[in-house]
């Protein structure tokens, strides 16, 4: 009777094989990917006019200033207050009035960057 860890072994090894098989054909389907000129900055500026979340830790001024109502000042005043902890730090430590606040913080995040 062959031992249940050489069952085990075997079932593995042809999963792996029927999932690199799978991968592989998927990849001839799709056909080779041509290399993206496109700019990781201006990337990020269309994925902001999708709607996306603008990161005030660390976005560029123009991704701030895509923002309603974030003109050259604020986005300026933002990027000299980083980092921040939360989102609405922005009022409390008088980066932006209530009022421009409230106009953009369904748009933003304040991610925290990773300790190196």
């Amino acid at each position: 009777m062959p031992h249940p860890f050489n069952r085990l072994g075997l079932a593995v090894a042809f999963l792996a094989a029927a999932s690199f098989t799978l991968n592989a054909q998927a990849k001839v389907k799709a056909g080779p990917v041509a290399p993206s000129r496109e700019t990781a900055a201006a990337h990020r500026a269309k994925t902001v006019a999708k709607g996306d979340l603008v990161d005030i830790n660390s976005a560029t001024k123009d991704e701030l200033k895509s923002l309603p109502g974030i003109q050259d000042p604020q986005a300026d005043r933002i990027i000299a207050g980083r980092p921040y902890l939360s989102k609405a730090r922005l009022v409390t430590r008088k980066v932006l009035d209530t009022a421009q606040y409230n106009a953009i913080k369904k748009r933003i995040v304040a991610k925290q960057q990773a300790k190196q």
